[in-house]
């Protein structure tokens, strides 16, 4: 699903690639914000925070 968003997307925009490079940006950002949030419920059940 999420490549037929980008290709529509890029469609839309006319390929312009700054577009999809914020997109990945906000994916991994998302990504990036969850496994540390998982972290840091680990380290609060192991009672280290």
């Amino acid at each position: 699903m999420t490549r037929d968003c980008t290709h529509s997307d890029e469609a839309r925009t006319d390929g312009t690639r700054p577009v999809t490079r914020a997109k990945r940006w906000l994916t991994v950002a998302k990504l990036l914000v969850s496994v540390i949030a998982m972290l840091v419920g680990l380290l609060k059940t192991l009672g280290l925070i």
